[in-house]
């Protein structure tokens, strides 16, 4: 059985198969089993290559008041996903596209940061990372704290919606100045990096203020939201397909464990999650006008990832839980990437609390 999905587009197979064989050249899941062992070798190289592949530059934002569809970005970040790498690049191409949005300059690499993550929503982000930010009278300084910043934040800037004096600000921090305390934090996953700031008088500049800064944040949340759920889909057909073979390899008392009816049942059950999953993301990424299908897309997803991960790991048996194998590094990514942007019941909170609002009824998601 091949679970992998056909890309129908032509352009967009193209771009998928150029971002998949790069990663395979370098090593494939190697790389993330790098970064778990402490080794960012390949991974290093794979940022300098991603670079000249020209991935940053696919999230850049002409115009964030007419969001345009995203697939081209979606095929590569689907690439990434299935080699446990998006966590790594999704947060840079983010950042990239806040930053364009609001008519900066894009930055030249992989680090930045935008103070959202544990949001499931934009709207919500003004006031949850940036807890007591304080913005000096000269608009040059602040004080104050951001938690979950997810992304590499070593000497590169980090942006904080906040809400001061009942205006919505988006504030841009230089985290390599003076007065900036950054804490690194564990993760469950080798490609998530995450990290909590502290700011004393640190330097810093309001980037966009009142309707620009919301329509900016809006349009990145929208991306990240879209950029993470077609990760989620990607990674857990590679991790079906992966379980899927090795039933087809694996055998017990004369026959492959494929055939035993219990086995059947759950590759079929992670094919189909996995299916459902790479069209609630297409869908997301298709239609820039539907507010609410990113929402449903990552709802669905994380949830899909998590399944298909966990049984993986449960149909490889002894040697799935081992450090050797591949499939704790999908374990691992699921369920940590479940909770980047708000978990599954944050965003159905989201959809029933709109659905409310406008007198309809919410479809199951």
């Amino acid at each position: 059985m091949n679970i992998a999905f056909p890309e129908p587009d032509p352009e967009l197979a193209e771009v998928s198969a150029a971002a998949s064989a790069m990663l395979v050249r370098l090593g494939g899941l190697e790389i993330a089993r790098g970064l778990l062992d402490g080794d960012d070798k390949a991974a290093r190289r794979a940022d300098a290559m991603l670079l000249e592949f020209g991935l940053l530059d696919l999230a850049a934002c002409e115009d964030p008041a007419r969001p345009a569809p995203l697939r081209h970005l979606a095929a590569a970040t689907g690439a990434l996903g299935s080699f446990v790498l998006a966590a790594r690049y999704i947060p840079g191409l983010v950042c990239a596209h806040l930053a364009t949005a609001m008519g900066l300059e894009a930055p030249q690499g992989w680090t930045g940061a935008v103070a959202f993550w544990d949001s499931p929503s934009a709207d919500l982000a003004w006031a949850r990372n940036a807890r007591g930010l304080v913005l000096h009278p000269s608009g040059a300084k602040v004080d104050g704290a951001a938690v979950n910043i997810v992304g590499d934040i070593s000497d590169s800037v980090v942006f904080l919606p906040a809400q001061i004096d009942g205006e919505e600000l988006l504030i841009a921090v230089e985290v390599g100045g003076a007065g900036v305390d950054v804490r690194p934090r564990r993760s469950l996953s080798p490609t998530l990096q995450i990290s909590d700031i502290a700011f004393q008088g640190a330097s810093a500049k309001v980037a966009a203020r009142g309707e620009a800064a919301r329509i900016a944040l809006h349009s990145a949340h929208r991306l990240a939201l879209c950029a993470v759920a077609t990760a989620q889909a990607h990674a857990a057909a590679t991790a079906a397909q992966m379980a899927t073979t090795y039933a087809q390899e694996r055998f017990q008392f004369g026959l492959p464990i494929g055939s035993f009816q219990a086995i059947k049942h759950r590759c079929a059950d992670m094919y189909i999650e996995a299916q459902l999953a790479r069209s609630m993301a297409d869908a997301a990424v298709a239609d820039a006008g539907n507010l609410d299908a990113p929402h449903a897309a990552k709802a669905f997803c994380g949830d899909a990832y998590s399944f298909v991960a966990t049984k993986a790991v449960q149909i490889h048996g002894g040697i799935g839980i081992t450090w050797e194998h591949a499939a704790h590094l999908f374990f691992r990514d699921a369920h940590a990437s479940a909770t980047l942007l708000g978990g599954a019941a944050a965003h159905r909170r989201v959809l029933a609390g709109r659905a409310r609002s406008a007198g309809g009824a919410l479809e199951a998601v």
